[in-house]
């Protein structure tokens, strides 16, 4: 793919740059306020992990990306193994 810069007039340059920043604010800010729910949800996941005497790392999930509702999952699996091999 190749292309091509178009020489334009400075002024019509950064009323384009500012017209694509107005047009994905709000995707952005939405992302932002998505992501750091997931990040919330992720530290009380930590909490309760804890409570439940299961080891969550919040921080190596929130850099991987994990989604809370998968990291719950796993956490709430990896506590009802615990306990299944408790009750043996």
């Amino acid at each position: 793919m190749t292309l091509v810069r178009l020489k334009l007039p400075a002024q019509r340059v950064e009323a384009a740059v500012a017209a694509r920043k107005a047009a994905i604010a709000e995707d952005i800010a939405a992302a932002l306020l998505a992501d750091r729910a997931r990040c919330a949800d992720l530290v009380k996941l930590a909490a309760q992990a804890t409570s439940l005497g299961v080891w969550f790392d919040a921080a190596d999930a929130i850099r991987a990306g994990i989604p809370a509702d998968e990291a719950r999952e796993a956490v709430m699996s990896e506590a009802a193994n615990k306990k299944d091999s408790c009750d043996d």
